[in-house]
């Protein structure tokens, strides 16, 4: 368990996926905590104070909500949209979301929750972007959700593994309905690349890059790394 107790100066927490293992992350007082990540689609990872449940965060308990993380990204098999709402409740204020997806066909990405559950977070996205993308159903299901709610999306991000054709990226825009996007000004970049990515979503190319890592404004964005923009 990684406990986060009393951080009053704490702008950041960056976890590689690498480890075996994945902890159960507990944030007890981080009033200034902006980047977090990387977190699994296990919601029962994370812990948010020391006496409300999680069933009673997720319910509406305004002092539990973490308001001030912009920046989230979180591992997902599936992807699961279930598992990442369940997030997007807990950090309401988030303008840019980051997910590796581990694809499972059998993953059935529908709408479950009511129309009366507010996700206030939808009002503030401003990026998505979904790596490993593959334009299968259970992520096309996946990412559809966000450009049919997302209200003030500017760019959704989809980095493909192999090289993406004009006629495939054409096929993935009608299957996004991206022309009824819930946001009018909303942009659509499919990127390829080959090779592996490490957790930040940085391309591999052999060297060991942690300082690198931790120096970037944004550690979870590989267009602001130079060794790993023109990959």
């Amino acid at each position: 368990e990684i406990v986060i107790e009393n951080a009053p100066c704490l702008e950041r927490f960056v976890r590689s996926d690498s480890f075996r293992t994945t902890p159960v992350i507990r944030v007890i007082r981080a009033p200034k905590l902006e980047i977090l990540g990387s977190l699994t689609d296990n919601f029962g990872k994370l812990k948010l104070g020391t006496t409300v449940s999680q069933q009673e965060m997720v319910a509406g308990n305004l002092e539990m909500l973490m308001r001030s993380v912009k920046v989230l990204r979180i591992t997902s098999s599936g992807p699961n949209l279930d598992a990442v709402l369940r997030f997007l409740r807990v950090f309401p204020l988030l303008e840019k979301l980051y997910i590796m997806s581990s694809l499972q066909m059998d993953m059935q990405n529908v709408q479950h929750h009511e129309p009366t559950d507010v996700i206030e977070s939808l009002d503030h996205i401003r990026y998505v972007e979904l790596k490993c993308y593959s334009g299968k159903k259970p992520d096309v299901d996946f990412a559809k959700f966000f450009v049919l709610n997302a209200k003030v999306l500017e760019l959704m991000k989809f980095v493909v593994e192999g090289r993406c054709t004009q006629k495939w990226r054409t096929d993935q825009y009608k299957c996004l309905q991206f022309d009824s996007r819930a946001s009018p000004n909303a942009l659509c970049d499919f990127r390829s690349y080959s090779g592996h990515v490490d957790p930040t979503g940085c391309i591999r190319r052999g060297y060991h890059h942690n300082e690198h890592v931790l120096s970037m404004a944004n550690p979870f964005d590989s267009s602001s790394c130079s060794h790993c923009r023109d990959a």
